[in-house]
């Protein structure tokens, strides 16, 4: 077989397949569909590394701090609430806790506020309770 039998050979199949109709419909959709994976891919990369790094921020251990440095804590947290803010001094109590809680609470406030007050001093101490340790 010669060199010009061989592209008359291809020339013919270029052409019957050239001859075949084209789904244009089909292979737009088939390629909305491959750009719309990369899309949604990148997308969920960049969430999960947004997302990612906050939850590593926040599993980061923080250095134990002292009953003075808890103290203040819980009153720069109390400060901000009108219910709350009227509170001069809280004291802290240890716990033993035997899972991985937090290993203090706050036992009394000074000067003792409203039942609603007590509450939301409650729940806003329960987040400063879950962040820092009691040192030993």
């Amino acid at each position: 077989m010669s060199l010009q039998e061989i592209f008359h050979n291809i020339q013919g199949w270029l052409a019957e397949l050239w001859s075949y109709p084209i789904p244009w419909g089909t292979l737009f959709l088939w390629a909305a569909i491959i750009i719309a994976g990369f899309v949604a891919f990148i997308a969920l990369a960049v969430v999960t590394t947004v997302f990612g790094d906050r939850n590593r921020k926040s599993n980061a251990q923080t250095p134990p701090k002292t009953i003075a440095e808890l103290e203040i804590e819980c009153l720069k947290v109390l400060k901000y609430n009108p219910h709350t803010r009227d509170i001069t001094r809280v004291g802290i109590v240890r716990l033993n806790p035997e899972g991985s809680g937090p290993n203090w609470t706050v036992g009394k406030y000074e000067p003792l506020p409203s039942a609603i007050g007590l509450q939301i001093a409650r729940d806003l101490i329960a987040g400063v309770s879950g962040t820092f340790a009691l040192a030993d």
